[in-house]
């Protein structure tokens, strides 16, 4: 019973790979609960993995996730401050 666990558990890794890579890919796309979810869920996939080079691979692509969040965060704020001095 163990040992079917175990192999199930190795493409965890991978898995959140794939996910992480769509989720950066269709982030500036699409809603942002969407990104988020798929951030999170990506991340708890990569947690979950064993040591391998798709849980480094996983981390790498979070942390793009992320900064790509943050840069649509500040182009937002940017741009309400653009609309807000053009209405005056």
């Amino acid at each position: 019973m163990a040992q079917k666990y175990i192999q199930t558990n190795k493409y965890l890794g991978l898995i959140s790979v794939i996910i992480l890579l769509i989720t950066l890919v269709n982030l500036p796309n699409s809603d942002w609960k969407i990104g988020v979810l798929g951030i999170i869920l990506g991340l708890l996939l990569a947690v979950k993995a064993p040591k391998s080079i798709w849980k480094y691979v996983a981390y790498v692509i979070f942390k793009f996730c992320t900064l790509l969040v943050l840069f649509l965060v500040a182009m937002g704020i940017l741009m309400a401050g653009l609309m807000e001095i053009s209405i005056y």
